[in-house]
């Protein structure tokens, strides 16, 4: 696991394609898994961006600086461009 010391700046990114998810932390690969979902729903939902739906003390404690979301998973060349 990965953990974040107080003050310092990281970097998290996150690429779903198809039914493959990874999670990056600081630009390297800290998490792998498969999802039944291939895609994410187009419809009046929520987005929840540091917070696990409206669920009680699930919510992150920090600063979220930017939020950019592409359309299409980015490859490694182009994720290493973004961060």
């Amino acid at each position: 696991s990965t953990t974040s010391t107080f003050n310092q700046v990281d970097i998290f990114s996150f690429i779903m394609s198809g039914t493959s998810q990874n999670g990056f932390f600081d630009g390297a690969n800290n998490t792998s898994r498969t999802s039944a979902q291939s895609t994410i729903a187009n419809n009046t939902s929520n987005l929840f961006i540091g917070s696990y739906d409206n669920a009680v003390n699930t919510n992150f404690e920090g600063t979220i600086a930017e939020v950019i979301i592409y359309r299409t998973a980015l490859n490694a060349m182009q994720r290493q461009i973004v961060e």
